[in-house]
């Protein structure tokens, strides 16, 4: 098994003389299971979130560190109890602004892999028979869920009022699968979650081994600001891999992006993007 991660400047921040407010993270446990992550700090909060997509990311390391849960249970009950605590434990300076972040991350062994998503994002799987599946997470009015809340039972309290009465279901999942031998992605399958359902983040499970699972990405929602290029195009730009040696992620996401400015096709956002991959059957 091998992980590897990339992020990227987008040209609203390159414009505005602003810093890249996305992050990623990867690397291998003591356990053995392969990490990554991803982190995008809020641009609406005119704050330095840039640290707080850092603070966020080497919290979420930080935790799977510690963590003793058996393969598949990584993100069990202690997970969202004890997130906020330690992410709070990495805030080393500034303003509450300025650790609003949403984060995205994967974990896996051949025969389990977990996803953890608070905030919004992406999740790329690429099977053994060449089938991507993109699964995109938004929020209602665009406002994400930020883990940092949480530490703030005014600003929380805030945040959830417009969902007291469970007639509002703030988060969609919306899963887009490409065969090879298709032209057209399918029909987008929208799901839709209530607040009650999303308080402690949402867990998505795979099965690599059983499932034929090569790759799974995580990703900021930079995926849906390349261009005009939809997500699904640019998530099978950047799950071609040639080979799985090294910086595989880097080499291909950098050659992605090349091959999409040729195009006039650029990220206007932030993008971060981290590859965990698991080994094929023979």
């Amino acid at each position: 098994m091998h992980a590897d991660h990339y992020f990227t400047i987008g040209t609203d921040h390159i414009s505005g003389g602003t810093p890249c407010e996305d992050y990623a993270l990867s690397g291998t446990l003591a356990s053995g299971a392969v990490f990554g992550v991803v982190a995008d700090g809020c641009s609406g909060a005119n704050a330095h979130t840039d640290v707080g997509a850092r603070a966020i990311s080497w919290a979420f390391k930080r935790m799977l560190e510690d963590s003793q849960a058996a393969p598949g249970q990584w993100f069990g009950q202690d997970f969202p109890a004890l997130f906020p605590a330690v992410f709070h434990q990495h805030q080393y300076a500034g303003a509450p602004e300025d650790y609003l972040a949403t984060v995205v991350g994967v974990v896996g062994t051949p025969d389990a892999a977990s996803v953890y998503v608070h905030g919004d994002g992406a999740v790329v799987v690429r099977y053994a028979d060449g089938t991507l599946r993109l699964i995109q997470f938004s929020w209602w009015e665009n406002t994400p869920f930020y883990l940092n809340y949480k530490l703030h039972p005014e600003v929380l309290d805030r945040f959830m009022r417009p969902f007291a009465d469970g007639v509002i279901e703030p988060f969609t999942q919306t899963t887009t699968t490409h065969k090879p031998d298709e032209v057209d992605a399918s029909p987008a399958e929208l799901q839709r979650f209530a607040m009650s359902d999303m308080y402690g983040g949402h867990i998505l499970q795979f099965r690599p081994a059983d499932e034929g699972i090569v790759a799974i990405s995580v990703l900021t929602d930079g995926i849906e600001k390349v261009g005009a290029l939809s997500p699904m195009v640019v998530a099978k730009e950047l799950m071609a891999f040639k080979n799985f040696e090294g910086s595989f992620v880097k080499r291909r996401v950098m050659k992605a992006l090349k091959d999409f400015r040729k195009l006039d096709q650029v990220p206007r956002d932030d993008l971060s993007v981290a590859t965990i991959l698991f080994p094929t059957k023979a």
